[in-house]
């Protein structure tokens, strides 16, 4: 039985957002994704235009996912520092269970694709700047309220919410440089609080 036309489609996309992770953009090809997939290469242009196209599909869908998990750890119901505290605790989490899965760390996608491909694809440059803005403005909120409670005087709270931003991919670039968790554990919720104020 042939595959629905939304299966064919879907699996396209699972399958390239697990190869551009799992190894990059540049050392997969549209073959790769077409034999993971398990569909003809009619099958992909009949979908996607390019590889580069599927690439911001596969960011978007990566995306949808992050800010539904982020929408839980940042929820305005929950005190502010512990939004921070719990963001933490879901990106440790999230990277033990990849390693537990696929034997490495695999870090954030999207960064690592905006670094690989941004002086090269427009419109990867500006969906990753795009997430990035996103990440940043959970972080703004949960700062506009630490601040307004006094729990912390924060100066800038833009330039603060892309510091803990910046801080976060720091520790996971180290995190998969290593191919080791640790430093998730033991180091990042710490740090935010620290860059934050919060002793």
């Amino acid at each position: 039985m042939m595959p629905r036309i939304s299966d064919a489609k879907e699996k396209i996309l699972g399958a390239a957002r697990e190869l551009f992770w799992l190894h990059n953009y540049g050392s997969v090809s549209v073959d790769d994704i077409c034999k993971k997939a398990d569909v003809k290469k009619g099958s992909f242009y009949h979908f996607y235009e390019s590889k580069a196209d599927l690439c911001v599909q596969c960011l978007d869908a990566h995306w949808g996912d992050s800010s539904a998990r982020a929408d839980s750890a940042f929820s305005p119901a929950k005190d502010p520092v512990q939004r921070i505290k719990d963001y933490a605790k879901q990106v440790y989490e999230m990277q033990v269970e990849l390693k537990k899965n696929y034997g490495t760390v695999l870090g954030c996608p999207v960064t690592l694709t905006g670094m690989e491909l941004s002086n090269e694809d427009e419109a990867i440059r500006n969906k990753t700047k795009d997430i990035m803005t996103g990440y940043c403005a959970y972080f703004e909120s949960a700062l506009r309220e630490i601040d307004a409670k006094n729990l912390a005087k924060i100066d800038n709270i833009e330039i603060k919410a892309r510091q803990l931003f910046s801080f976060v991919l720091g520790e996971l670039f180290q995190a998969k440089i290593t191919n080791n968790t640790d430093n998730l554990k033991d180091e990042l919720e710490r740090g935010l609080l620290d860059l934050i104020g919060i002793r």
